[in-house]
């Protein structure tokens, strides 16, 4: 975290705690006594010391701008070696390599935008440095690919992913196509897989249909798998997607959505990994304005990070919080739920049946069309419902649970009579 000493403007500050929270080490990492210093990236190497990457930024003396990237005892919080970089360079991802340690930077250069790669070995000494123009703004939302390559999502004008080599150069680029040239595109998140596959999610500002959330799949070649732009009933509306996490068989999207009463909540859609199909629908909604900004999986479990705002614009909360998801056995057959919230028969012809309901979280049951229109609604006061649909005419509808600041929706068919 940053801090400020006397003498000192803001200073990196580096803590260790042990795992019951008793602080063990405070070092006040002030990579230079002038101007500000920040630690943007930290890993463990293989030997156990800690790996920093930061930058230290003065608007008196151009000598104090630097990258720095250092090796820190972790025993103590000594450093061990550290390196420099004359010039603003502004770490954007960093990855641990056996041979070597890889930095990715945003740069501003002559009022240019510029992306730098930045590499060193475990010894402090600089393999190899360059910066080369970046036409698409930023390069905040990327990763380092187990390749050594670079996959960039840009910031604003346009929904762009590219992949670069080690060099630098341009392997693949891929860009939204019809969308609007406004400041309202952009990939905020992705991530790779083990398989190599590039997950992006972040928003496209559509003609008639304003600012949608949108989620992708690529392959390492950069050819598009599939593609999910989810947008609410009302195109007046807009989403964005903020973080994603790609496990084994789902991808998790998280982000906002405006209801119609115009108050933002945040959503985290699950997505098959092989089709990209929805399988959940999750709004969580803690004050008028919030949105999902990070996210970690663990089984059928989403712990999550947010922040709202009680007033637009004013009091800003941290929220956090874990949502329990039925556990996914397979995305490929119409019924692949089991243990909580059992929904059966999919498709159906003239009832469907919730079972294993989590009472205590979920008070509402509802269906409703593909155009929102409600056409059945419960209190939940079981762990097991039975519902007639013998009125509704033949389609697809939605289902959805509803709890305090939760909602939980699932897809199902009705097939005709004979």
């Amino acid at each position: 975290f940053d801090g400020a000493l006397p003498g000192h403007d803001a200073d990196a500050i580096l803590v260790k705690y042990s795992p019951s929270g008793e602080k063990i080490w405070i070092k006040n990492y002030g990579l230079d006594k002038t101007g500000d210093n920040y630690i943007y990236y930290t890993a463990l190497d293989t030997a156990g010391r800690l790996i920093t990457a930061g930058m230290n930024l003065s608007d008196e003396n151009e000598a104090d701008n630097f990258l720095i990237v250092s090796c820190i005892d972790t025993l103590n919080g000594q450093i061990i070696w550290e390196a420099k970089v004359p010039g603003i360079y502004t770490p954007a991802s960093m990855k641990l390599f056996p041979d070597r340690i890889e930095i990715l930077e945003g740069a501003s250069i002559d009022n240019a935008p510029y992306h730098a790669i930045t590499q060193a070995d475990y010894n402090g000494q600089i393999l190899q440095h360059f910066y080369k123009p970046y036409l698409d703004f930023s390069v905040e939302f990327n990763q380092i690919s187990a390749t050594g390559d670079i996959l960039i999502g840009n910031r604003s004008f346009g929904y762009n992913v590219t992949r670069l080599n080690p060099e630098g150069d341009t392997i693949w680029r891929y860009r939204y196509p019809d969308a609007l040239n406004t400041s309202r595109n952009w990939v905020r998140c992705l991530t790779e897989d083990d398989s190599m596959f590039i997950y992006a999610t972040g928003a496209v500002d559509l003609p008639g249909l304003l600012t949608e959330m949108v989620t992708s799949k690529f392959s390492p070649e950069g050819n598009l798998i599939w593609q999910n732009t989810y947008h609410s009933t009302s195109d007046s509306l807009q989403e964005t997607g903020m973080f994603l996490v790609a496990d084994e068989k789902v991808v998790y999207a998280g982000g906002s959505t405006t209801l119609e009463n115009h108050d933002i909540v945040g959503i985290i859609k699950v997505y098959d990994k092989q089709n990209g199909d929805d399988i959940f629908n999750i709004l969580v909604s803690a004050s008028n304005l919030f949105t999902i900004e990070h996210m970690i999986v663990r089984g059928n479990k989403i712990y999550y990070t947010g922040i709202g705002y009680e007033t637009i614009g004013s009091e800003q909360s941290v929220y956090t919080g874990c949502i329990q998801l039925p556990v996914i056995i397979s995305t490929t057959q119409p019924s692949f739920l089991t243990s909580k919230a059992n929904v059966y028969p999919n498709p159906t012809i003239d009832q469907i049946v919730i079972e294993n309901i989590d009472s205590q979280l979920f008070k509402e049951v509802s269906i409703s069309d593909l155009n929102g229109r409600p056409v059945f609604s419960s209190a939940v006061s079981d762990t097991s419902i039975n519902i007639s649909l013998a009125a509704l005419p033949a389609g697809s509808y939605v289902l959805t649970l509803q709890g305090s600041g939760i909602a939980v929706s699932k897809r199902f068919m009705k097939l005709a009579t004979d």
